[in-house]
């Protein structure tokens, strides 16, 4: 259980830090989800609900493991300024298949919940869940407005009225950017703080 903890910790949670033109993951997500792979491999003896998340984790794995590698030689600064919109996706791409593997061991939970009869709020950590998802969900929209508010203003000339319109559009765009990086940021944490809940209530209850 506590390796699927901090596996769903370094999946979910991201800060990236820039050094030289390198991006150093703070959370290896690809670490999570190898933790995830052994705690899945635990846990599918007591229920073999856990068995569904393990193919999505092994893709994950590999997925995270190459994004992880480009980003460190810095493909993702490249992308960003020339294919902000692919870099978008692929982002994208990460996170739901993130939030995949997260809803598979939330549910696994559930189950081997009822089936020992036990009370440990799995059906709490369910709906945090799903508040944890719309915080992604605010987070690209935001994202998307950033790239596309972006891209309206490289194609106006500086200096007209169009570009002002443009540039006040941006500032917008990047205050509601950072409002919902914060959205994001503050539902994983409570999705986090509730897994941790049902952790120690789950290591208190088979006591």
């Amino acid at each position: 259980m506590l390796k699927l903890f901090i596996g769903l910790a370094l999946a979910v949670l991201n800060y990236d830090i820039n050094l030289s033109g390198h991006v150093i993951g703070i959370f290896p997500h690809f670490l999570g989800f190898f933790l995830i792979v052994l705690g899945i491999q635990e846990m599918e003896k007591k229920d073999d609900t856990f068995t569904k998340a393990m193919l999505p984790a092994y893709i994950m794995l590999v997925y995270s493991l190459a994004f992880y590698a480009a980003k460190s030689f810095g493909a993702s600064l490249y992308l960003e300024e020339k294919m902000p919109y692919l870099l978008y996706f692929i982002q994208l791409l990460e996170t739901v298949g993130t939030m995949l593997v997260a809803y598979f061991i939330t549910f696994a939970y559930t189950h081997y919940e009822h089936k020992n009869r036990m009370d440990v709020g799995c059906k709490k950590l369910q709906t945090f869940w799903k508040v944890m998802c719309i915080g992604f969900i605010v987070y690209y929209v935001g994202y998307m407005t950033v790239l596309m508010y972006g891209s309206a203003l490289s194609n106006v000339e500086a200096g007209t009225k169009g570009a002002d319109a443009a540039g006040s559009g941006v500032y917008a765009s990047f205050v509601f950017y950072q409002f919902a990086n914060i959205v994001r940021s503050a539902t994983t944490l409570i999705y986090l703080f509730m897994y941790y809940k049902v952790f120690t209530k789950f290591i208190e209850q088979k006591r």
